[in-house]
């Protein structure tokens, strides 16, 4: 008994083999039909049409891909956007946002608001005290003798008064040092 409806079962299951559709080529529901031709059948003018064709239509879902992606990233930057101005607005997205900033420029900025402001400052101080010490300039020296109770001037004279350029050397290799930090410090 346990055979039969082995064999009973067998057939069963065979039955629904027979019972598959094949599939049927160059069929479809549209007005027009299609024939599969080999290309060195065709002439060659009307391969390249074909070319063309299909060239367009594989040029074409990739062009609606591309639409489609631009579309859905045009979406989610446009919610981005949305958020991250109201996180903006607080003061945790304030305060997150000069973190980032900092984070990409912090060094950059840190570096040029200390040098450059000490690389002007030193500058300044460097050519106030290099045309006071290191230039040649004339020196009127008075002379006072007393008549009473009163000074009264007696002698007045016009002298070059010569740097003392020892000295002028050293501002000078003190201001290359100088530069050398700063540019250090503004370009590092």
């Amino acid at each position: 008994m346990k055979s039969f409806l082995m064999i009973l079962v067998a057939i069963f299951l065979a039955s629904f083999m027979f019972l598959n559709v094949p599939e049927v080529y160059c069929q479809s529901n549209s007005s027009s039909e299609q024939i599969l031709v080999d290309t060195k059948d065709l002439p060659a003018d009307v391969v390249a049409q074909i070319k063309a064709k299909q060239k367009v239509e594989s040029v074409g879902k990739w062009v609606g891909m591309g639409k489609e992606i631009g579309e859905a990233m045009n979406g989610a930057m446009t919610a981005l956007e949305e958020h991250v101005d109201k996180i903006g607005n607080t003061r945790v997205g304030k305060f997150t946002m000069f973190l980032v900033a900092y984070k990409v420029i912090g060094t950059d900025m840190i570096q040029l608001l200390i040098g450059l402001p000490l690389l002007i400052i030193g500058t300044m101080i460097f050519i106030i005290t290099w045309f006071r010490s290191c230039v040649k300039r004339k020196v009127k020296k008075i002379t006072y003798a007393a008549v009473g109770d009163k000074k009264v001037i007696s002698e007045t004279s016009e002298t070059l008064e010569n740097p003392d350029y020892d000295y002028c050397w050293a501002s000078v290799v003190v201001y290359a040092i100088f530069l050398g930090i700063c540019t250090a410090i503004i370009f590092t």
